[in-house]
Protein backbone atom coordinates (compact mmCIF):
# COMPACT_ATOMS: atom_id res chain seq x y z
CA UNK A 1 0.00 0.00 0.00
CA UNK A 2 3.15 2.01 -0.35
CA UNK A 3 1.97 3.71 -2.97
CA UNK A 4 -1.31 4.72 -1.67
CA UNK A 5 -0.08 6.14 1.44
CA UNK A 6 1.96 8.48 -0.77
CA UNK A 7 -0.50 9.65 -2.48
CA UNK A 8 -2.71 10.52 0.44
CA UNK A 9 0.11 12.53 2.23
CA UNK A 10 0.74 14.29 -1.21
CA UNK A 11 -3.00 16.00 -0.98
CA UNK A 12 -3.15 16.08 2.74
CA UNK A 13 -3.31 20.11 2.40
CA UNK A 14 -6.69 19.23 0.12
CA UNK A 15 -8.17 16.94 2.89
CA UNK A 16 -7.72 19.84 4.89
CA UNK A 17 -9.03 22.48 2.80
CA UNK A 18 -11.55 19.96 1.65
CA UNK A 19 -12.34 19.61 5.92
CA UNK A 20 -12.38 23.26 6.39
CA UNK A 21 -14.93 23.92 3.94
CA UNK A 22 -17.10 21.64 5.17
CA UNK A 23 -17.36 23.04 8.64
CA UNK A 24 -15.17 20.18 10.05
CA UNK A 25 -13.06 22.74 11.29
CA UNK A 26 -12.57 23.20 14.67
CA UNK A 27 -13.03 26.30 17.64
CA UNK A 28 -10.10 27.12 19.91
CA UNK A 29 -11.98 28.90 23.14
CA UNK A 30 -10.16 30.36 26.24
CA UNK A 31 -11.92 30.87 29.63
CA UNK A 32 -10.22 33.34 31.69
CA UNK A 33 -10.92 35.37 34.78
CA UNK A 34 -11.71 34.56 38.73
CA UNK A 35 -13.98 32.15 40.29
CA UNK A 36 -16.79 32.38 38.46
CA UNK A 37 -14.68 31.26 35.64
CA UNK A 38 -12.74 28.38 37.32
CA UNK A 39 -15.77 27.03 39.00
CA UNK A 40 -19.36 28.48 39.06
CA UNK A 41 -21.00 25.69 41.11
CA UNK A 42 -19.52 22.45 42.61
CA UNK A 43 -20.28 19.30 41.14
CA UNK A 44 -23.33 18.26 43.18
CA UNK A 45 -24.78 21.47 42.19
CA UNK A 46 -25.92 20.04 39.25
CA UNK A 47 -25.51 20.77 35.63
CA UNK A 48 -24.73 18.02 32.55
CA UNK A 49 -21.13 16.79 33.59
CA UNK A 50 -21.02 14.39 31.37
CA UNK A 51 -18.01 14.58 29.11
CA UNK A 52 -18.53 15.43 24.85
CA UNK A 53 -15.37 13.45 23.28
CA UNK A 54 -15.72 16.43 20.94
CA UNK A 55 -14.26 19.04 23.80
CA UNK A 56 -10.62 18.71 24.26
CA UNK A 57 -8.88 21.04 27.71
CA UNK A 58 -5.49 22.04 26.98
CA UNK A 59 -3.48 20.21 29.92
CA UNK A 60 -0.59 22.48 29.94
CA UNK A 61 1.61 20.34 32.74
CA UNK A 62 1.18 17.27 29.76
CA UNK A 63 1.19 19.96 26.92
CA UNK A 64 -1.24 17.65 25.43
CA UNK A 65 -4.87 17.90 24.82
CA UNK A 66 -7.11 15.78 26.70
CA UNK A 67 -11.06 14.75 26.54
CA UNK A 68 -12.44 17.63 29.39
CA UNK A 69 -13.68 15.16 31.92
CA UNK A 70 -14.85 17.36 34.87
CA UNK A 71 -14.65 14.75 37.62
CA UNK A 72 -11.06 14.34 37.13
CA UNK A 73 -10.46 17.72 38.38
CA UNK A 74 -6.97 19.67 36.65
CA UNK A 75 -4.57 21.53 37.02
CA UNK A 76 -6.15 24.79 35.36
CA UNK A 77 -3.34 27.74 35.57
CA UNK A 78 0.21 27.53 36.06
CA UNK A 79 0.15 30.01 39.65
CA UNK A 80 -2.01 27.39 41.59
CA UNK A 81 -4.96 24.78 40.61
CA UNK A 82 -8.57 24.44 40.54
CA UNK A 83 -10.94 21.89 40.32
CA UNK A 84 -12.97 22.30 36.82
CA UNK A 85 -16.14 21.50 38.09
CA UNK A 86 -19.28 22.77 36.28
CA UNK A 87 -18.07 25.51 34.61
CA UNK A 88 -19.16 27.78 32.27
CA UNK A 89 -16.87 27.27 29.50
CA UNK A 90 -17.44 23.52 29.70
CA UNK A 91 -21.03 24.17 29.09
CA UNK A 92 -20.39 26.90 26.52
CA UNK A 93 -18.26 24.03 24.42
CA UNK A 94 -20.77 21.35 24.77
CA UNK A 95 -23.69 23.59 23.70
CA UNK A 96 -21.34 25.28 20.61
CA UNK A 97 -20.13 21.36 19.64
CA UNK A 98 -23.95 20.67 19.80
CA UNK A 99 -24.73 23.42 17.74
CA UNK A 100 -21.52 23.39 14.90
CA UNK A 101 -20.96 19.41 14.93
CA UNK A 102 -16.96 20.15 15.39
CA UNK A 103 -14.89 19.65 17.90
CA UNK A 104 -14.19 22.60 20.39
CA UNK A 105 -10.67 22.94 22.06
CA UNK A 106 -10.45 24.78 25.09
CA UNK A 107 -7.97 26.94 27.20
CA UNK A 108 -8.92 27.57 30.89
CA UNK A 109 -6.70 30.28 32.57
CA UNK A 110 -8.73 31.24 35.87
CA UNK A 111 -7.68 31.88 39.69
CA UNK A 112 -10.83 32.32 42.46
CA UNK A 113 -11.10 35.64 44.32
CA UNK A 114 -8.34 37.64 42.29
CA UNK A 115 -8.57 40.91 41.04
CA UNK A 116 -7.81 42.15 37.10
CA UNK A 117 -4.75 43.15 38.31
CA UNK A 118 -4.08 39.42 37.96
CA UNK A 119 -4.44 40.15 33.92
CA UNK A 120 -3.53 43.51 33.76
CA UNK A 121 -0.71 44.77 33.10
CA UNK A 122 0.78 42.01 30.82
CA UNK A 123 3.32 41.74 33.11
CA UNK A 124 0.67 40.53 35.25
CA UNK A 125 1.16 36.06 36.24
CA UNK A 126 -2.01 34.87 35.24
CA UNK A 127 -1.89 37.17 31.86
CA UNK A 128 1.37 35.79 31.34
CA UNK A 129 0.42 32.13 32.04
CA UNK A 130 -2.54 32.46 29.61
CA UNK A 131 -0.28 33.78 26.85
CA UNK A 132 2.05 30.69 28.05
CA UNK A 133 -0.67 28.16 27.33
CA UNK A 134 -2.10 29.70 24.18
CA UNK A 135 1.49 29.51 22.62
CA UNK A 136 1.92 25.82 23.63
CA UNK A 137 -1.27 25.08 22.47
CA UNK A 138 -1.10 26.67 19.08
CA UNK A 139 1.95 24.48 18.52
CA UNK A 140 0.45 21.46 19.80
CA UNK A 141 0.25 18.74 16.76
CA UNK A 142 -3.67 18.84 16.78
CA UNK A 143 -3.91 22.61 15.74
CA UNK A 144 -1.02 22.17 13.66
CA UNK A 145 -2.51 19.48 11.92
CA UNK A 146 -5.48 21.72 11.33
CA UNK A 147 -4.16 24.69 10.42
CA UNK A 148 -5.30 26.57 13.19
CA UNK A 149 -3.36 29.84 14.25
CA UNK A 150 -6.15 32.12 16.23
CA UNK A 151 -8.71 31.98 18.75
CA UNK A 152 -12.29 32.00 18.05
CA UNK A 153 -13.74 33.19 21.17
CA UNK A 154 -12.45 34.59 24.27
CA UNK A 155 -14.60 34.57 27.11
CA UNK A 156 -13.94 36.65 29.91
CA UNK A 157 -15.59 35.72 33.72
CA UNK A 158 -15.11 38.57 36.35
CA UNK A 159 -15.39 37.57 40.46
CA UNK A 160 -16.43 40.12 42.56
CA UNK A 161 -13.33 40.62 43.71
CA UNK A 162 -13.44 44.47 42.08
CA UNK A 163 -16.90 45.05 42.79
CA UNK A 164 -15.63 48.09 43.91
CA UNK A 165 -12.92 49.03 41.68
CA UNK A 166 -13.93 52.49 40.30
CA UNK A 167 -11.37 52.12 37.07
CA UNK A 168 -12.34 48.70 36.29
CA UNK A 169 -13.93 49.96 33.09
CA UNK A 170 -9.91 51.33 32.00
CA UNK A 171 -8.37 48.16 32.97
CA UNK A 172 -10.90 45.93 30.73
CA UNK A 173 -9.50 47.95 28.11
CA UNK A 174 -6.51 47.70 29.18
CA UNK A 175 -6.45 43.93 28.62
CA UNK A 176 -8.22 44.18 25.32
CA UNK A 177 -5.20 46.46 24.38
CA UNK A 178 -3.22 43.38 25.52
CA UNK A 179 -4.26 41.09 23.85
CA UNK A 180 -4.75 43.05 20.35
CA UNK A 181 -1.22 42.31 19.36
CA UNK A 182 -0.77 38.71 21.23
CA UNK A 183 -0.30 36.14 18.22
CA UNK A 184 -3.33 33.81 17.86
CA UNK A 185 -5.40 37.01 18.63
CA UNK A 186 -7.68 38.18 15.59
CA UNK A 187 -8.80 41.92 15.76
CA UNK A 188 -12.42 40.74 15.32
CA UNK A 189 -12.50 38.62 18.04
CA UNK A 190 -15.37 38.30 19.73
CA UNK A 191 -14.49 39.06 23.48
CA UNK A 192 -17.24 37.88 25.80
CA UNK A 193 -17.63 39.28 29.38
CA UNK A 194 -20.05 37.96 32.41
CA UNK A 195 -20.52 39.25 35.75
CA UNK A 196 -22.70 36.67 38.15
CA UNK A 197 -24.40 39.61 40.11
CA UNK A 198 -26.13 42.61 38.19
CA UNK A 199 -25.54 45.44 40.96
CA UNK A 200 -21.60 45.47 40.96
CA UNK A 201 -19.48 47.52 38.31
CA UNK A 202 -18.54 44.83 36.08
CA UNK A 203 -21.88 44.50 34.92
CA UNK A 204 -22.04 47.79 34.59
CA UNK A 205 -18.82 47.62 31.82
CA UNK A 206 -20.16 44.69 30.41
CA UNK A 207 -23.94 45.88 29.99
CA UNK A 208 -22.61 49.21 28.84
CA UNK A 209 -19.64 49.92 27.59
CA UNK A 210 -17.63 47.78 24.70
CA UNK A 211 -20.39 47.41 21.98
CA UNK A 212 -18.40 49.30 19.76
CA UNK A 213 -15.11 46.88 20.72
CA UNK A 214 -15.63 43.96 19.05
CA UNK A 215 -12.21 43.01 19.28
CA UNK A 216 -9.60 40.97 21.65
Amino acid sequence: IDAEVVAVANISGDIVEAANALSFKSDLLVGAGQSNMASSNSQAAGGDLTPNPAVFLWNHAGSAWEVWTPADGYVAYLAGSTETANNILFQAAKYRQRKTNRAQYCILNAQGGQSIDKFVPNTADLYVDLQAQVTAALASAEMVALSKTEIDRFFYFQGEADSAKGNYGDLVDDLIDQLNPETGYDNGLLLIGFELVPQVIQSDYWANAGLGRSTA
